[in-house]
C-alpha cells in the first residue's frame, strides 16, 4: 500500500450483503464482528477499508450499470464469456428478471424456461428463504404477465413480501463505511443515479424482518405448490 500510495481498498459488498435485507433479519453491519475485525486488520496494516456500496441494493446497482457510461463493462454471469452470459445460472436468471423489471431488456419466453430448467435455479428457488429474495420479489412485482404455471407459482409465493420500491434508492447511513476524506465524493457518486431513501424507508431496512412472513401458512403452501411442481 505504501508502494502504490493507496489509502483505501474498497469492496463491492452491496445492501443486501451488509444488512441482511432479503435474507431472514437485519444486520447491524457497522457494529458486527466482520466490520469490527477487518477495518480494524486493514487499519493495523496502514490502510482503510471501504464498502462504497453498502447502501445500494442489487436493484440500485443494476439501475447505475445501465445508467454508467462505463456500465457496459458490467457482466454478472462469471461461467459465460464476455457479452455472452451463460443464461443458466442463478445470477443469470435473477439479473434477467430484474433487467426486464426495469425495462433495460426484453427476456423471451423461451430463455426464461430454459433457465427454470436449470437444476441451479430450481435450487435456488425452492429454498425458504429464496437467496436474495427482496430482490426476486422486486422484479417478479414489475415484470408484467408471466403466462406459464411455473412463474404464476412463483410469484404467489414471494408476492407476500410486496414491491419494495425503496429497493432503488441508496440507504444513506451507510456512509459510516467510508473513510470520511472519501464519503462526499462517493455520496456524489451515488446520488448521480440514485436518489437516498427518505426516513422511513430507512426504518424499512433497519427493521427488515422475514420471520413472519417465512412461517405463514401463504407462504408455506405457495412454497410446496411450487416444489411440488418441479419434483
Amino acid at each position: 500500500a505504501d508502494h502504490l500510495r493507496l489509502g483505501s481498498i474498497s469492496f463491492g459488498t452491496v445492501l443486501e450483503s451488509a444488512y441482511g435485507t432479503g435474507h431472514e433479519n437485519y444486520r447491524d453491519y457497522s457494529n458486527g464482528s466482520h466490520w469490527k475485525f477487518y477495518s480494524t486488520l486493514f487499519s493495523a496494516a496502514g490502510i482503510k477499508m471501504a464498502l462504497p456500496i453498502a447502501g445500494v441494493s442489487e436493484v440500485g446497482t443494476s439501475i447505475i450499470a445501465n445508467k454508467s457510461p462505463v456500465g457496459i463493462a458490467a457482466q454478472s454471469c462469471i461461467r459465460g464469456i464476455w457479452e455472452e452470459p451463460c443464461m443458466s445460472c442463478w445470477k443469470c436468471f435473477r439479473k434477467s428478471l430484474l433487467e426486464k423489471a426495469l425495462g433495460q431488456t426484453e427476456l423471451d419466453q423461451g430463455v426464461l424456461m430454459a433457465m427454470l430448467r436449470s437444476s441451479e435455479v430450481r435450487s435456488k428457488l425452492s429454498s425458504l428463504p429464496i437467496s436474495h429474495e427482496n430482490v426476486v420479489s422486486y422484479a417478479l412485482n414489475r415484470t408484467g404477465d408471466m403466462d406459464n404455471s411455473e412463474m404464476k407459482s412463483l410469484v404467489e409465493r414471494v408476492c407476500g413480501l410486496g414491491s419494495l420500491p425503496f429497493l432503488s434508492k441508496w440507504y444513506s447511513p451507510s456512509l459510516e463505511l467510508v473513510p470520511n476524506n472519501w464519503s462526499m465524493d462517493c455520496a456524489k457518486g451515488i446520488q448521480r443515479y440514485l436518489s437516498p431513501m427518505n426516513s422511513r424507508e430507512e426504518k424499512a431496512i433497519e427493521n427488515w424482518d422475514m420471520g413472519d412472513f417465512l412461517v405463514s401458512e401463504h407462504t408455506l403452501s405457495a412454497h410446496r405448490k411450487l416444489v411440488d411442481l418441479w419434483s
